[in-house]
């Protein structure tokens, strides 16, 4: 056992001495506990040969940074020497970069721009804080903020990367960038034509496109530019042929009377006779073009003649007995029955038809 210790003795005197003569690292040793400072001390009295690294007038067991002559202590302990620690007595805190006296990791604006540092591309930078396109160059000092390769003089949309420069309006704020790209006073999110002025707004068949901008207005799958009725979709029918479908077409048989004032819109009649008053024009009212028993005579002239318009009638019949058969008395403007047995009947009332 005392041979063990007296082993290990020497050997802290060779480390010692290998210390002194610079050939091992002093700080290494020391780390590692191959010799304590009061041996090594005793060594350098005995060898007359004190041991400085760098050379900044503070041994090397004084010294909190032995290899480095800017630094001897570290008072706080944070691993900043004290020259260049900010605030040597406080273990949290190092720098102040905007010497506000609030150290940089309590402070949350270290350059003091008025931008937080958790917001700012250069917490550091007084004189930057964005960095539009990411490059490592902040938006002051970068000619080409969005680096779309136009400089920002003269780029109409500098933080937005837009190369074509489009500006549909001429406003000078490109398309890219500008919240009206038409510049029709309505947002383009709300605008049915963002890059058309259309300050009415009108969408015909209502599929979110303006009429202004929409090839197919009325949306019936017909161009506007072939359509008969390119507001209003086609029903296919023009009835008086004279090329506009009956959709837009305010006179549909051509009669020269508005189908809103026509008693028979679909049906040419320009003298509107209406012998009945019932406001449907006679060529175009069922009693006087509908024979529904198929006798040859129409419903209406039946009513008139007091026969029953579902019943065939024929001359073999002679209700009136007045020697003239049923169908003839009702060609002949005759009545088929005797008035008297019509109840209500009146012979000089056009009602009576219908």
């Amino acid at each position: 056992m005392a041979s063990a210790g007296l082993s290990r003795a020497v050997g802290k005197i060779i480390i010692g001495c290998l210390l002194i003569v610079g050939v091992i690292n002093v700080g290494n040793v020391v780390a590692n506990e191959k010799i304590s400072p009061q041996v090594f001390n005793a060594l350098l009295m005995i060898m007359g040969k004190p041991v400085d690294s760098d050379d900044d007038g503070v041994n090397d067991f004084d010294d909190d940074f032995p290899n480095d002559p800017a630094e001897t202590r570290d008072t706080d302990g944070d691993g900043v020497g004290d020259n260049a620690d900010e605030f040597p007595t406080d273990a949290r805190e190092f720098r102040d970069s905007d010497g506000d006296g609030v150290g940089n990791n309590a402070d949350p604006d270290d350059d003091n721009d008025n931008v937080n540092d958790d917001l700012d591309a250069f917490p550091l930078d007084p004189n930057e804080s964005v960095d539009t396109d990411d490059d490592g160059i902040g938006n002051n000092a970068d000619p080409d903020d969005d680096n779309d390769n136009v400089d920002d003089g003269v780029d109409n949309c500098p933080n937005l990367s837009n190369p074509n420069q489009l500006d549909t309006d001429g406003d000078n704020v490109g398309d890219a960038c500008d919240n009206d790209d038409d510049g029709d006073g309505i947002a383009d999110g709300n605008d049915l034509c963002p890059l058309l002025s259309d300050q009415a707004q009108v969408d015909t068949d209502g599929d979110g496109e303006g009429d202004a901008c929409d090839e197919d207005d009325d949306g019936d799958g017909v161009p506007d530019d072939q359509d008969d009725c390119p507001g209003v979709a086609d029903t296919g029918v023009d009835t008086d042929n004279d090329g506009q479908d009956d959709a837009c077409d305010n006179d549909d048989d051509g009669d020269n009377i508005p189908d809103a004032d026509d008693n028979c819109p679909l049906v040419a009649n320009n003298d509107q006779e209406d012998i009945n008053g019932n406001d449907i024009g006679d060529v175009c009212d069922p009693l006087f073009t509908n024979d529904g028993d198929d006798d040859g005579l129409v419903d209406g002239e039946e009513l008139a003649c007091g026969l029953d318009p579902n019943v065939e009638n024929n001359n073999a019949t002679d209700s009136d007995h007045d020697g003239i058969g049923d169908i003839t008395d009702c060609e002949n403007g005759g009545y088929a029955v005797p008035v008297l047995s019509m109840s209500g009947y009146n012979p000089n009332d056009a009602s009576k038809v219908g």
